[in-house]
């Protein structure tokens, strides 16, 4: 079993989607080390990688009816519809 400080080279422990170990040749000291990084369009400590997703506070896309909110759970910017607003489908 790896030691703690065994790197992703030896642990293989990136995400398997969209991260990858990486060389990181100027570790200070004239010692090399390798890390997890996440793939370019994603995002996290390189173990763990999400999609980025442009929020609506930079693209300010949504509607009439909407505003953008701060999503807590999805940790960015999302429209989120004026609740009085929304329809309900009649049965």
């Amino acid at each position: 079993m790896p030691g703690p400080d065994a790197g992703c080279d030896i642990k293989n422990d990136c995400d398997p989607s969209h991260g990858e170990c990486v060389l990181d040749d100027d570790a200070g000291g004239g010692t090399y080390e390798y890390y997890c990084r996440c793939a370019d369009g994603f995002s996290g400590d390189g173990h763990f990688c999400k999609k980025d997703v442009i929020g609506c506070n930079i693209i300010d896309n949504c509607g009439a009816q909407a505003e953008c909110l701060f999503d807590f759970e999805e940790r960015g910017y999302r429209c989120k519809c004026d609740e009085r607003r929304v329809r309900t489908k009649k049965a």
